[in-house]
């Protein structure tokens, strides 16, 4: 399967990554890689979506925003992945297969599937939700296996261009591991939610976003 009938080689995706680089490198390192991310969909053709960071992964379809997850939720990752697995991901191609890639990918399927769904669907799906407390259970709600079995479709048909795209999440995720003042930001949020503030919003504030 591809993106809006678009699939780029290998050598044109190293090719626009360098592009990125260059042009977001004055970028403090989350803008960038939020920019980055973009950009790649863009370059898949999904065009006009806002990429931001927050605590975990999710895809606002109200108001066109995806967001990326920096909180690990270890049994959650492995759970996510072992369902990936068990749908259809070529284990032998991708082991193990990278949390932060697949999340991104089924919050793109969300993108491209969820005008599939009428509106008494949505509400339908937004009751059952709430109510379920098994996560495998979540994960096979007609919503959410469509942005699942979408990605997993990707996947599969775009080995070359899933390891470019985990080349890219690593790059960027270790750089910001290695980030003090981020890291620190991030502690300070989860004491702000340990501390009872449950509506708190991790967003990480850089050098760049106070220039005028």
């Amino acid at each position: 399967m591809t993106i809006n009938g678009k699939r780029g080689t290998p050598s044109r995706l190293i090719s626009l990554f360098k592009i990125i680089k260059r042009k977001t490198i004055e970028m403090g390192l989350v803008r960038n890689f939020n920019k980055t991310l973009e950009i790649w969909l863009a370059h898949q053709g999904i065009p006009n979506i806002t990429v931001n960071e927050g605590a975990d992964y999710c895809y606002f379809y109200e108001t066109h925003k995806l967001q990326w997850g920096m909180i690990a939720n270890p049994k959650m990752e492995s759970d996510f992945g072992q369902f990936f697995y068990e749908y259809g991901v070529n284990s032998l191609q991708f082991d193990p297969i990278d949390i932060h890639v697949i999340s991104f990918l089924h919050e793109v399927g969300h993108v491209l599937t969820i005008n599939n769904f009428s509106e008494e669907e949505m509400l339908i799906y937004a009751i059952e939700k709430e109510n379920l407390k098994d996560i495998f259970t979540y994960w096979n709600l007609p919503v959410e296996l469509a942005a699942n079995v979408w990605a997993i479709n990707w996947i599969n048909a775009h080995v070359s261009e899933y390891k470019a795209l985990y080349a890219l999440f690593k790059s960027y995720l270790s750089a910001m591991s290695n980030n003090e003042d981020i890291m620190e930001q991030i502690r300070d949020w989860m004491d702000d939610i340990m501390d009872g503030d449950t509506d708190a919003d991790l967003f990480i504030v850089e050098e760049d976003d106070y220039e005028c």
